[in-house]
């Protein structure tokens, strides 16, 4: 649960798979396709560069091009597609569809939180195939040991139960199954002032999820 513009749509594409910090203020990785480990926390990202979590893979955090998707507030009461999935965002969130990236990814963003450290929740879609995944239970331990996480009470999602990872005021992870070993993760993240109250949004999209035949 870490966390990035280019000649060509194709190497942008793969820049958003790739790039990574190996440290905060530490640029040397940028744009290496193996980069650290993982981080403890998101790294800064330079200007025109926005960080975009990806949970189900080593780095937990890239950086990627701003407005390198779709990036628009959702309209109130809107249902939003992810995969197979449908799901209502809070209110207030700008939308990046990213979804047909390697790793697909919905990212969400509080248009104006007030704070230099952005609201944020994201969707991202883990299967086997994707070369730098991470099993379900792996994302969890690694939640425990690189993030200071536990692993706390399964959330009910799309009538399932889904396991789900918190660092205190800081970041909730929950993690839906899809099929044997595929799965879904949700990600929010927000600053202390900002957290319990849209941490409690963050619960009402997910009590919104339901599945949806996938989309040819």
């Amino acid at each position: 649960m870490i966390v990035a513009v280019l000649a060509a749509a194709l190497a942008a594409g793969q820049a958003r798979a790739q790039t990574v910090f190996s440290a905060p203020g530490d640029t040397s990785a940028f744009a290496a396709p193996d980069g650290p480990v993982g981080f403890s926390q998101a790294p800064p990202c330079p200007r025109g560069f926005t960080r975009l979590a990806t949970p189900g893979s080593l780095q937990r955090f890239r950086c990627v091009p701003e407005g390198s998707g779709t990036a628009a507030p959702a309209a109130p009461g809107a249902r939003l597609r992810a995969g197979g999935l449908s799901f209502t965002p809070p209110p207030g969130f700008r939308v990046q569809d990213d979804w047909k990236d390697s790793v697909p990814t919905l990212y969400m963003e509080l248009a104006d939180s007030g704070t230099g450290k952005p609201v944020s929740i994201t969707i991202t879609h883990l299967e086997p195939k994707q070369s730098d995944f991470a099993d379900l239970n792996s994302a969890v331990r690694r939640d425990e040991r690189w993030q200071g996480a536990r692993e706390i009470k399964p959330l009910r999602v799309a009538d399932v139960h889904a396991r789900a990872t918190e660092v205190p005021e800081r970041a909730l992870s929950v993690y839906l199954p899809d099929g044997r070993q595929s799965y879904y993760a949700f990600v929010f993240a927000g600053p202390q002032s900002l957290y319990a109250h849209r941490r409690s949004e963050f619960l009402r999209l997910l009590k919104s999820v339901r599945r949806e035949a996938r989309r040819p």
